[in-house]
């Protein structure tokens, strides 16, 4: 379930860099968000308390910056919610594509995410044996 949590205090502007019509780099500045997205689940073992990924996926974090100039906290929330919980874990063969970052080889996060509706894609896989 994707988690929302208050992030810390970012003192440092974050930039992107595009390239322009002549191939320089021009500088944009990026808004950082006032949270951070967790995916928590459980896994099989008997003894697990669970266990969270956080998510910097594109597609989360653009959804609460264009609902978030629409409504108010709550209300963005609650569509996260809805949209990244209920319609893309319980009607969608959910998969997501991980990685590291460079200054915590070990900790994985979730970069993307891959969505088919079961009825198009995947039906039935959670029946198959490993």
């Amino acid at each position: 379930m994707p988690a929302a949590e208050n992030a810390s205090e970012r003192p440092v502007e974050q930039v992107r860099y595009e390239a322009d019509l002549f191939g320089d780099r021009v500088p944009i500045p990026v808004e950082p968000l006032p949270v951070t997205f967790e995916y928590r689940f459980p896994c099989a073992g008997a003894l697990c308390k669970g266990h969270g990924i956080q998510s910097v996926d594109w597609e989360i974090c653009e959804s609460y910056r264009a609902w978030g100039r629409e409504y108010d906290e709550e209300t963005v929330l609650g569509k996260l919610e809805e949209r990244y919980l209920h319609e893309f874990v319980e009607e969608c063969d959910l998969r997501f594509f991980v990685g590291t970052v460079r200054s915590h080889p070990e900790s994985w996060i979730v970069i993307g995410s891959f969505y088919p509706h079961r009825e198009h894609f995947g039906a039935g896989r959670e029946q198959q044996a490993p």
